[in-house]
């Protein structure tokens, strides 16, 4: 594995996620998928989603990537790296619409799964290991009042840690 810092695995995974479009393998217009319109997409926000305060970024599918468990590693030497594993939450909005409540909480269970397999799909720029953390997969709580459901997808990454320490 090519070592990296905490902060590039983080941009790795944050430019992953947002390259990934919500109609891959859907359709806006079929039941089966998760887009509510066309020019939906998966957008990073600059402030934390925390699903225990009323987030300040509404929109549909707005992502933030949740890595303040890093400080916790877990770490085992390996030949001459370094290898980490931490634990990481993508959290985003859902939107719930009054009249298709039921429809769109299964929806966002449908964009978390999506959002997994192309998390653990090839094609990475960096050799990053993402796996569902044992237990914790999916949380949804409501927020907005209601209009909205905050997700959470836990997950544990693997990655070798770089050796090199800025002056």
């Amino acid at each position: 594995m090519l070592p990296m810092l905490p902060d590039e695995v983080h941009q790795i995974i944050t430019n992953r996620i947002a390259a990934l479009v919500p109609t891959d393998g859907y359709s806006s217009d079929s039941a089966l998928g998760y887009a509510h319109s066309a020019q939906d997409a998966w957008r990073q926000v600059t402030e934390p989603l925390i699903p225990e305060s009323a987030p300040s970024t509404l929109a549909h599918l707005a992502f933030f990537l949740d890595d303040r468990t890093w400080d916790n590693t877990d770490g085992m030497l390996a030949t001459d790296e370094l290898l980490i594993s931490n634990l990481v939450t993508v959290r985003w909005l859902y939107q719930m619409r009054p009249h298709d409540m039921v429809r769109d909480w299964r929806a966002s269970g449908r964009a978390a799964a999506h959002l997994l397999a192309w998390l653990r799909a090839d094609g990475w720029s960096a050799e990053i290991n993402i796996h569902p953390e044992v237990g914790q997969l999916l949380l949804r709580t409501p927020a907005g009042g209601g209009e909205w459901l905050a997700c959470e997808l836990r997950l544990r990454v693997y990655y070798a840690l770089s050796s090199y320490i800025p002056a």
